[in-house]
């Protein structure tokens, strides 16, 4: 897939040096242009814009007319001599001149609200986000409305995190219970609760490349979801792409989440087992921690097989499809059948206690049970 050219990748030094230059109007437009312009009147500078001017014999009498007819259409600022004082100067042109220097300063109050000072066309923006953010994803944004979009997203989950720790903290409080314990409050402690404690395949592939991670906790991706983190951010990125069939796209979209019910029946199922063995009083012989992995690992191992069959053929599936728009059906059969094996192995494990999963299992109301070749949502 090819990637989008970041805006980043520009090269800058096409605008850097006209605009940085000691005589510049970018340099030297008062920024506070709301006070009346005070300048000589025993002198001018002349701007003219004359369109259609005959190469081979041009009209002399037109420009003779155009500078009779000049008229005053703004202020011109040079830095007067060595100092850094500036000098305004009437500016008189014609109404196309007008037009021309009036986008020329609406374009240059718009830089500024970008820039911090006018000599200073550092990219502060790209800078900080590197800070915190691995170049990879940024790239690939293709513009900074993606990049800081999904930035004060990862801000707003920050802060439900808090909130969910303020909220669960006051459901045990036996003087302020009962704020929270109902109504919006609950619910909103509910959700920021999923936050912390339920997957998230579509938001972690993209968190992973904050610098919080580094080379080795990167890894932590691949260890739960089966996908590296570069696949999955291929997948996000096709199950968005409108060149790709609706129908695709929503099979995507299915599997995203299908990885996310499997993830969290497999976390509920092994946390709740291991909990009761660190339960366990220690008068009661229990066998030790590493024995006590291998059963859960043997009791998976089927599950966990046909688990890699499953990533396998999805990853396939959306390359095909990334590169055709289309699939072949026996794509499609491996999918399927990964999907039922699993399904199956899961209502079959002695370790589970969701006899009908995924049907009796969260968000099942939202998404199909199992993907049609010709989805929809």
């Amino acid at each position: 897939m090819s990637r989008p050219r970041s805006r980043s990748q520009v090269p800058r030094d096409a605008f850097h040096g006209p605009l940085l230059r000691r005589e510049s109007r970018w340099m030297n437009l008062p920024i506070d242009r709301s006070t009346k312009q005070e300048a000589a009147h025993d002198t001018y500078n002349l701007l003219l814009y004359l369109e259609d001017v005959k190469a081979e014999r041009p009209d002399r009498a037109n420009v003779e007319r155009a500078v009779t007819n000049a008229q005053d259409i703004s202020f011109d600022y040079r830095p007067h001599g060595r100092t850094k004082k500036i000098r305004t100067i009437r500016l008189k042109g014609n109404k196309p001149a007008k037009d021309m220097i009036a986008e020329m300063d609406a374009l240059i109050q718009l830089g500024r609200t970008f820039y911090d000072s006018p000599g200073d066309l550092s990219d502060w923006l790209r800078s900080t986000l590197e800070e915190r953010i691995q170049t990879t994803l940024l790239d690939e944004d293709g513009s900074r409305r993606v990049t800081v979009r999904r930035a004060l997203e990862w801000a707003e989950r920050w802060a439900e995190v808090r909130y969910r720790y303020l909220n669960f903290y006051l459901r045990d409080d036996p003087v302020h219970y009962r704020y929270v314990n109902g109504g919006i409050h609950q619910a909103g402690g509910n959700a920021a609760n999923s936050v912390v404690h339920d997957s998230n395949f579509q938001a972690d592939c993209m968190i992973l490349d904050s610098k919080f991670f580094d080379d080795s906790s990167r890894g932590f991706f691949k260890y739960v979801y089966g996908l590296t983190v570069d696949e999955a951010r291929r997948m996000v990125a096709a199950s968005k792409d409108n060149d790709i069939p609706t129908s695709i796209r929503n099979v995507l979209i299915w599997a995203m989440h299908y990885i996310d019910r499997y993830i969290k029946w497999r976390e509920n199922t092994l946390r709740s087992r291991n909990r009761r063995y660190f339960a366990t009083p220690q008068r009661i012989k229990k066998p030790p921690l590493r024995e006590h992995h291998l059963v859960a690992e043997k009791a998976l191992w089927n599950l966990t097989t046909s688990y890699g069959h499953f990533t396998r053929a999805l990853v396939a599936f959306m390359l095909t499809t990334q590169a055709s728009g289309a699939f072949t059906p026996w794509q499609w059969s491996d999918l399927a059948n990964a999907i039922t094996d699993i399904n199956v192995e899961i209502r079959n494990n002695h370790l589970n206690n969701v006899p009908r999963w995924p049907v009796s299992y969260d968000f099942i109301n939202e998404y199909p049970i199992e993907p049609t070749e010709y989805m929809t949502l």
